[in-house]
Formats: C-alpha cells, sequence, structure tokens
C-alpha cells in the first residue's frame, strides 16, 4: 500500500480541493505537465481515464488546445507521470501513481473544441509486447530457481529476451518466503520459452507456481510480493508482515457439544464457515445456515455466527505459531496472541458511509464459482520418483467439478502440495467476489487488502484489489475497483468471464432516457438515428454535463 501522509489522507476525506497532473519527461528534451492548473487542461466531459489491473496500466488523457501549443509537439515516446492530489493545509500535495509511455497522439476539432488526445501505457503492456527471439528449453538438471528465472527475465539477461530493454526490479519478500518456494522450486525442463513468445506471459507463468505477485509501481520498478495467505500452521517460523488465513474447520455434526469460539463448516460446503458464539449441543439436523458475514443461525441449543472466508492477518509481531490455533478476531485493528506471534486483522484501506471515513457510492458482493476448483500437481509420466500433490475449493469442486492437471519436475508430494495450493488460492482470488464506485482515493494499489462496510445493507465485503479504474477532470474525481480479474475480450466465452453487470451505476435519468428510446423503437419499428432529437423530445432534465462526458454526446 502507499502510506499517504496525514495531511493528504485528511484532505482525501474531507473531499477537499481535487489535484491532478500528468508530466511527460524526455532525456534532452522539455517537460510538458497538462493538469488541473495548467495552461493546456484537461477539459469539461474528458476526464483522464487511467486503468489498471495485475499487470497492465493503460491510460486516455485529453487535453485543451485552443490556443494551437501542442499542435506543433509529438510526444510520442516520452515517460508520462500520472499524479493525484489535493489542496491541504501543508500547500498542494501530489501522490505519484504510474509511469506508463506515451503511445499515441491524437488531434481533434469540432464542436467548438480543439484536443489532443495521447494514449500510454505502462510497463507491463510493454513486456507484453517483447516476444522472445528464440526458444529456451533448460534440461532436467537446470538448478535455476523461481526467483533467478524471474530476476533474468525482468533484468533481460535470459537469453530470449536480452535484446529487450533492461526493467528494475524490487523484491519485497520475507525470510521464511525466500525458503518457500520462490527460492526453493526449481522449474528445470518445465520452463519452456517459445519463439515469439510474450515475456509478459513467461513470467506470469513463472509466477503462478508460487503464489507470488507483481506490480509495477510509482518507482517504476517492478515490485515481487507474496499476498497468497497460507492457512495457519502450528509450530511455524513467522517474519514480520506475512499474512495468513484460518485453517479449515471440520464438518458440523448433529447431537455434539460446541463450546465459544470453536469453528465449524456446513456438511456441504457453501463457502463461509461458523463460529460458535452461544455454547450448547447442535441440533439432530444441520440447521439451514446463514450467508452473510456477522449473520446468526439457532442451531438447537448452539448459536452460530457466519464468517466468510476473505479474512486474513498480518504478523504485527515475528515468533513461532503455537501448538493450537489462534480464536481468530473479526473486528478490525484487533489483535491476538499465538504463541510468540501477534496476528493483526488490519487492511490497507477501508471504505464506509459515515462521515469520518473514505466514502463509496456503490458496493456489490458477488457469488461466483472458482474455475479451475481442483489443482493437480503430479511429476512428469516416467519420472524417476513419482510425486503428486492436490488442492481443492470444495464448495465450487461440489457443484461444478473441474480439475487441472499440472506436470512439473518435482522433489516431494509436499512440493507438489505447495505449488498445487499456491495455483488454487491463484484461481479463488481471481473469481470476483465483489467490486465498488467511489471518491478517488489516490494512495489505492492493486493487491491491497480492503475492507468496505455498508451500514445500510448491513454487511462489508473485503478481498484484494485486482482491477481499478480512476478517472480525473473538472468536477470528475472518482474510481471504480473490483476484487476479481477482468478478462480480455477473447476470454469473454468461458466461464470464468461471466459478469453480472458493470461496476460504475447508470445515472437514473439515462435509464429514463433508455426506456424512452426503447419505447419509440418498439412504437415506430425503426432505427434511431438521431439521438440528439430523441433526447430534445424526453424533456426529463438530462445535464447537460451528463450527456457530454458520460455519453460523449456534443450538446449544441
Amino acid at each position: 500500500m502507499i502510506a499517504l501522509t496525514s495531511t493528504l489522507s485528511a484532505a482525501q476525506k474531507a473531499g477537499g480541493q481535487t489535484l491532478y497532473k500528468v508530466t511527460f519527461t524526455k532525456t534532452g528534451e522539455t517537460t510538458r505537465v497538462y493538469g488541473s492548473d495548467t495552461t493546456n487542461r484537461i477539459p469539461t466531459g474528458f476526464p483522464l481515464k487511467h486503468y489498471r489491473d495485475d499487470w497492465l496500466q493503460t491510460a486516455e488523457l485529453t487535453v485543451e488546445n485552443r490556443d494551437g501549443n501542442l499542435t506543433a509537439l509529438d510526444l510520442i515516446g516520452y515517460q508520462a507521470l500520472i499524479e493525484y492530489g489535493y489542496q491541504t493545509s501543508a500547500g498542494d500535495e501530489y501522490q505519484g501513481s504510474d509511469v506508463l509511455k506515451c503511445i499515441s497522439q491524437g488531434f481533434v476539432s469540432g464542436y467548438g473544441e480543439q484536443l489532443v488526445i495521447f494514449g500510454l501505457a505502462g510497463r507491463g503492456n510493454q513486456m507484453a509486447e517483447d516476444r522472445a527471439s528464440s526458444a529456451y528449453e533448460p534440461d532436467s538438471a537446470n538448478k535455476d530457481t523461481v526467483k533467478t528465472i524471474v530476476t533474468a527475465i525482468v533484468t533481460a539477461t535470459m537469453p530470449p529476451f536480452n535484446h529487450c530493454e533492461v526493467l528494475t526490479l524490487t523484491w519485497e519478500l520475507t525470510a521464511y518466503q525466500e525458503d518457500e518456494l520462490a527460492n526453493v522450486f526449481k522449474p528445470a525442463d518445465f520452463l519452456r520459452v517459445h519463439k515469439d513468445q510474450s515475456r509478459l506471459e513467461v513470467l506470469k507463468d513463472v509466477l503462478s507456481n508460487t503464489g507470488l505477485d507483481g506490480r509495477f509501481e510509482g518507482d517504476g520498478a517492478l515490485h515481487i510480493f507474496q499476498t497468497f495467505a497460507r492457512p495457519w500452521t502450528a509450530a511455524t517460523g513467522i517474519d514480520l508482515n506475512e499474512i495468513a488465513k484460518p485453517s479449515v474447520p471440520s464438518d458440523w455434526a448433529a447431537n455434539t457439544a460446541y463450546s465459544v469460539n470453536d469453528r465449524r463448516k456446513p456438511t456441504t460446503q457453501n463457502g463461509y464457515y461458523y463460529v460458535c458464539s452461544t455454547a450448547g449441543t447442535s441440533g439432530g439436523t444441520e440447521p439451514s445456515w446463514a450467508r452473510k458475514d456477522g449473520d446468526t443461525v439457532s442451531d438447537d441449543g448452539v448459536i452460530w455466527t457466519c464468517r466468510d472466508t476473505n479474512y486474513v492477518y498480518t504478523c504485527t509481531t515475528t515468533g513461532t505459531t503455537g501448538g493450537t490455533e489462534p480464536v481468530w478476531t473479526y473486528a478490525k485493528n484487533d489483535t491476538m496472541s499465538d504463541s510468540g506471534v501477534v496476528w493483526t486483522l488490519q487492511y490497507d484501506y477501508d471504505y464506509d458511509d459515515v462521515a469520518s471515513g473514505h466514502n463509496f457510492w456503490r458496493k456489490g458482493v458477488t457469488r461466483r464459482l472458482v474455475i479451475p476448483n481442483k489443482i493437480t500437481v503430479r511429476s512428469v509420466p516416467g519420472a524417476k520418483t513419482i510425486y503428486s500433490g492436490n488442492a481443492t475449493d470444495a464448495r465450487s469442486n461440489a457443484l461444478l467439478p473441474i480439475e487441472e492437471v499440472t506436470y512439473r519436475t518435482l522433489v516431494s508430494n509436499a512440493e507438489a502440495a505447495d505449488i498445487a495450493l499456491a495455483k488454487i488460492d491463484r484461481a479463488a482470488r481471481d473469481a470476483e467476489t465483489g467490486s465498488g464506485f467511489s471518491m478517488l482515493n489516490i494512495g489505492q494499489e492493486i493487491h491491497d487488502y480492503i475492507l468496505i462496510t455498508d451500514s445500510w445493507e448491513g454487511d462489508a465485503c473485503r478481498g484484494r484489489i485486482r482491477s481499478l479504474t480512476r478517472y480525473a477532470g473538472p468536477g470528475v474525481f472518482k474510481m471504480t475497483f473490483s476484487f476479481g480479474i477482468r478478462l480480455a475480450k477473447s476470454e469473454m466465452g468461458s466461464l470464468r468471464s461471466l459478469r453480472l453487470a458493470e461496476i460504475e451505476p447508470v445515472p437514473p435519468w439515462a435509464w429514463e432516457m433508455l426506456d424512452y428510446i426503447d419505447a419509440v423503437v418498439e412504437l415506430h419499428k425503426k432505427d434511431i438515428s438521431d439521438l440528439y432529437s430523441i433526447i430534445k423530445q424526453m424533456q426529463i432534465g438530462v445535464p447537460d454535463w451528463h450527456v457530454s462526458r458520460n455519453l460523449r454526446i456534443p450538446v449544441i
């Protein structure tokens, strides 16, 4: 996460005067800045649109050009730094976001406007275009670890990519994480780079075996870290800032005495587990389980409280875990002792609807199948010793079993199981579980762990940000985000891509307009060729700036 200054954080929560700018630089050339208070500004109706996901970053910047200052400029290939900020008690404060490159520059005139539109793309996009100049096929004796291979890909020392730009790489792993798959797993002959394969595709494939994540940050470097939360295990050394999640509890049983804080899951898993909040003896038949975090259900003499599976805990005091699992807290910023370890339930950012918080305008909660929901990792057939391990998302597998079998060069069953666990965790995080629409948070980053508390609905959702779109311009300072991935159009027919709705809500006037247009089409049985004339007939008071900004329809 980005740690904002206290003055920036206070101004953001108060909804102060917003700032935004894009700085174009190139060695030996004049620096150009366009934003909220420059000569050539971002115009009303065309806010900066800035999209990010796990690896890709793109932006579209529109700048006024009525004075012709930009007509003779050519900023193709310039580096572009996007910054957002606020006017604070300390003055104008900005927070850097992404370092992109200018890929395209277009000129548009009409309806009283002269505009220049810049298309920007990030280093991840650049890696997606970098192509292997030759095949690379290490043999089974190769001892390169994942960390060694990733370093070679990013710094362009791997032979197929030594013609590519050298990028800066920053590792952010704890000592224990270093000793897990990153420094231990050796892909050997199962690392295959094909001629013309993209550098980004190879990088993602290597990291998929480990649960490691990457993110290009405001310093221009690729940062590698682990957000994969392993289930809690006894007598295990834990480093500062490592994360863990509660272990999977055993099944509920009839006519059984339960104590406070006992945890159980339904005999048919539903994606939640349940904590005993009132001790007693369970009934003879399984109760109808609640499916909302914090709700309770009566089970004869027992009261169970529903908890979702997205709670993860950060080590804030290093040590070794105890012999029995701690009693997990479900309150923000609470801590719990686990022998020598202290775990804290902490979020990088939290959104709510109270006056003193970072407000959101809309949030959504999605229940979605994890696909694939069983991962099996095996040694290659014919290996001297066959090792195997698997991991399953039990709820999804029970509803729609889809298994993926992967072959790797392995040294133990434990290594196979660890890789399978990392892969199934990735599949679960890829399955979208929620989304939000809020005032722009200038510190928000991909993979941040966040909480949205909704007092109106009486619930909360939590998870790691996987896609983020920011909008900044006159009268516009907002963002949408999702806890799951957004897939390419080529994947839209797959089971993994099903989405219920777009994140950003449609204004009420737009629904009214759409209903009106539908009625006209049905009445006259003809195509609508003049949308502006239809809007004139509606007389529903559509704000001109809404029509211009949201629909890009020029208002005469």
